[in-house]
């Protein structure tokens, strides 16, 4: 039964050619755009998830006098490893990843971005995948540094980098003791090289200000519950006069003190600074707004051409055609033309990523391994939502027309009212 509805939908669709091609690439360059948007929001929404040790890791960063600083303390990483229990590891961190380095090696040079300088407990920090060398010595000398992959090949082609030296500004040089693979899915930290201070015993004082704290808890907490631990170690060590205590501090008005962020949050929800969370709901709105207006559009067309059918109507119903069969025929069609839809939708968006991504420096892609089924499961409750909200109302129009008046040219819904008269 149901094949035969998808045959008649089929056969009804090419007879009218001209206005089933206006349905359904109208309804096609709706969802092509919905689905962009869509792709960009998992996009957004999946930075820092390439692996869940990160739930485990928070970025500790100061206020100071009214500032809130993304930097912090150069000792501030050791301090609280050896001195809160409930730390598995901490790194300090230094480097603008935004900017161009010079970079010489292997007589090939090039201008790379993400160069970061780390501390040996890095890599017990941040889960980087480790597909050449020793994740757990490959920052243990001073002169380290591992590269990823994209730039392991850049430098050194299909010749083994291990071992090998990179120059950075022909002012330091870096030997190379591992490969790192790229994450999976974007990171608010996109680093390329990790290479040791060039200076770390010089640097570590609570003089400079300079680095980005990042500690590893060995389960995941409230930040409340964090930020009040590490604020009381922290006053203790730094901030006690006399023989105030700590809660007499925060009672009197902190004006320095430590707040934390959750990695998987820095991108979208920090507590200060630029958040991007704006943005995600706007597009959130403008997929919403597109998608309703290509059903609309879609649901439209398709009542006014159930006019011409009415006759078509009245003649099933005679032949003994009963209201759930005639819904189950229209929605059979909307379904069809939907699907067509779609696959054009799915064509244009594969067609257009490649330029998106180019455009706009971001990795778009239905592929991507951490959220492929997410992906495919969103589109297809859009599009189920799609075929009910433009099929269901025409369909049940369609099934209500009177049969008699029908069948005399008089185009009537049932018996309360009239649809169109002749």
């Amino acid at each position: 039964m149901l094949k035969n509805y998808f045959k008649i939908a089929w056969r009804n669709i090419l007879k009218s050619k001209i206005f089933s091609a206006v349905n359904i690439l109208g309804l096609a360059a709706g969802l092509a755009s919905f689905i962009i948007i869509l792709l960009y929001l998992n996009y957004e929404l999946s930075y820092d998830s390439w692996n869940p040790e990160l739930k485990k890791v928070y970025k500790v960063s100061v206020y100071d006098n009214g500032d809130y600083l993304p930097q912090s303390y150069a000792p501030l990483a050791s301090f609280l490893k050896q001195n809160y229990p409930d730390a598995e590891a901490g790194t300090a961190v230094q480097g603008g990843m935004d900017f161009d380095v010079l970079l010489n090696a292997n007589d090939k040079k090039i201008y790379q971005k993400g160069l970061v300088t780390v501390d040996s407990s890095f890599l017990k920090v941040f889960p980087y995948k480790i597909i050449q060398g020793d994740a757990k010595t490959a920052l243990d000398k001073p002169d380290a540094m591992v590269i990823s992959r994209e730039l392991a090949h850049k430098l050194f082609g299909n010749s083994d980098p291990i071992g090998k030296t990179i120059k950075v500004f022909n002012a330091f040089t870096g030997t190379v003791t591992a490969i790192m693979q790229e994450p999976e899915t974007p990171t608010h930290f996109n680093a390329q090289i990790l290479m040791r201070f060039p200076y770390e015993k010089q640097s570590m004082h609570w003089g400079n200000r300079s680095y980005q704290t990042y500690i590893k808890l060995k389960q995941p907490v409230t930040e409340a519950k964090l930020e009040n631990d590490i604020n009381r170690l922290y006053y203790n060590e730094r901030l006690k006069k006399g023989n105030q205590s700590f809660e007499a501090y925060k009672k009197a008005g902190q004006k320095s003190y430590l707040f934390t962020d959750a990695v998987p949050k820095i991108h979208n929800f920090p507590k200060h600074g630029e958040s991007n969370f704006t943005t995600v709901s706007i597009l959130l709105i403008l997929a919403i707004l597109l998608l309703l207006a290509g059903t609309i559009n879609f649901s439209n067309l398709a009542i006014a051409r159930s006019i011409g059918r009415a006759k078509e109507v009245g003649v099933r119903k005679v032949l003994g055609s009963n209201k759930k069969q005639l819904v189950l025929q229209f929605m059979s069609e909307t379904t069809l033309q939907c699907i067509i839809s779609l696959g054009i939708a799915v064509f244009i968006v594969l067609f257009s990523l490649k330029f998106i991504n180019s455009s706009f420096n971001i990795t778009l892609s239905f592929w991507h391994q951490n959220h492929i089924a997410s992906i495919f499961i969103q589109i297809g409750l859009s599009l189920l939502l799609v075929i009910l909200l433009s099929g269901l109302y025409p369909s049940l129009l369609v099934s209500r027309f009177n049969t008699a008046k029908v069948l005399k040219g008089n185009y009537s819904s049932g018996n309360k009212g009239t649809f169109f008269r002749n």
